[in-house]
């Protein structure tokens, strides 16, 4: 990847230890980390086939990142390759179009909204009557978004928690087959 101040907000886990600036990003087998300044939060990226336990290790980082003073009150958050919010959206859409434009993963969101208050003021010429219906209307699509929004959530938590099932069962009834094994043993001797 080009060097750029964009991407010492991206890392890469690579083992159990954190690379800043990765050469490749959204890798279906790794898990980045994107540090989202206009959010307070760093974002944990697991591809589809990353496993349970570099994403375990990512969110250990994630903590430690968290600490440091210039990430200092940032959360963090696991999303899931093709489960990827709106909000995380603009950062892959940034490294599509360009990183280079941007000095931080999440920029393009904040110069949006910049210029949507722009058009806004310009329009208020019209007065604030107009401003107010706008602004009901914006209010009244929001509703959706937010059940939308928390309906994610739920469902991605909900898949997290089957994913560790699954992996917790699959240690289950491999120290079964290992006890077996050490009984079958011990019957031998």
């Amino acid at each position: 990847m080009q060097q750029n101040e964009y991407f010492n907000y991206v890392y890469k886990i690579n083992g159990e230890n954190l690379t800043k600036n990765p050469d490749k990003l959204f890798e279906t087998n790794s898990v980045y980390l994107f540090v989202d300044k206009p959010l307070n939060l760093i974002w944990i990226w697991a591809g589809l086939q990353s496993r349970l336990f570099h994403r375990y290790i990512a969110a250990n980082w994630a903590g430690k990142l968290k600490n440091n003073k210039e990430f200092n009150g940032f959360k963090y958050e696991v999303i899931k390759e093709g489960r990827e919010p709106i909000e995380f959206q603009y950062i892959s859409s940034e490294i599509k179009r360009g990183p280079e434009r941007y000095g931080f993963p999440g920029e393009s969101r904040q110069k949006n909204n910049s210029a949507q208050i722009a058009k806004t003021t310009a329009s208020n010429n019209l007065g604030s009557q107009l401003l107010q219906v706008q602004q009901s209307k914006a209010m009244s699509t929001l509703k959706p978004q937010i059940n939308r929004s928390v309906h994610i959530k739920i469902s991605h938590i909900v898949n997290e928690i089957k994913e560790i099932h699954s992996h917790v069962k699959y240690s289950i009834q491999h120290i079964d087959k290992r006890i077996s094994q050490l009984e079958e043993l011990l019957k031998n001797l």
